[in-house]
């Protein structure tokens, strides 16, 4: 297999939120702490790490750490308005998600053909950024959901503290969750220092 190179993305789930580093080894864009918005959400915390090169990852000993559940995705599609990334989104909408074996072209097209659009005509949408999983640090059957959207908001967002459906409901939308082996979504607000 051929060394992965290109941008990505590394999001820890911290089990220790006081014993895990903001530090971001892989790109000069600072690491972003999130807090669930929901307080029935089961994985509280998370750490944002943009990633430069994928390359530089390889020798990576936090991807190792037994201790948190990270996650190494690769860029797939970034679909919105140019922004600066030095300055995190306040707020995300995180949907991870396994299509059955069949179904990550359609995944794929109902993202670019439908979801993407509709998700930009919400109050506060910045863009979405898509990724495909390249490891991950937990054996966890829940963590294997190897399709990632980050949603971004900005000011005017009116996501509240669940996700909810985008409404009209589609019929390929529905086909695409009726078919999904496995969905998590949540929505994160920044912690500021």
């Amino acid at each position: 297999m051929a060394p992965l190179t290109g941008s990505g993305i590394s999001l820890t789930f911290p089990k220790d939120v006081l014993n895990t580093s903001s530090s971001n080894p892989h790109s000069k864009k600072t690491a972003t702490h999130y807090k669930a918005a929901s307080p029935a959400y089961n994985k509280q915390h998370l750490i944002v790490r943009p990633i430069d090169d994928l390359a530089n990852t390889e020798e990576d000993d936090e991807a190792l750490d037994p201790q948190n559940d990270v996650r190494i995705y690769k860029q797939v599609e970034i679909y919105g308005k140019e922004r600066n990334d030095t300055v995190p989104a306040p707020t995300i909408l995180l949907a991870l998600m396994q299509p059955s074996s069949s179904g990550a072209k359609d995944l794929d097209a109902w993202y670019c053909q439908e979801h993407n659009e509709q998700m930009s005509k919400e109050p506060g949408w910045l863009r979405t950024c898509r990724y495909e999983l390249v490891s991950q640090s937990s054996d966890d059957a829940e963590a294997k959901l190897t399709f990632l959207a980050i949603h971004e908001f900005g000011e005017g967002e009116q996501l509240g503290d669940m996700v909810k459906a985008l409404q009209p409901v589609s019929e390929w939308t529905m086909r695409v969750m009726r078919e999904a082996v496995g969905i998590d979504a949540a929505i994160y607000r920044a912690l500021t220092s």
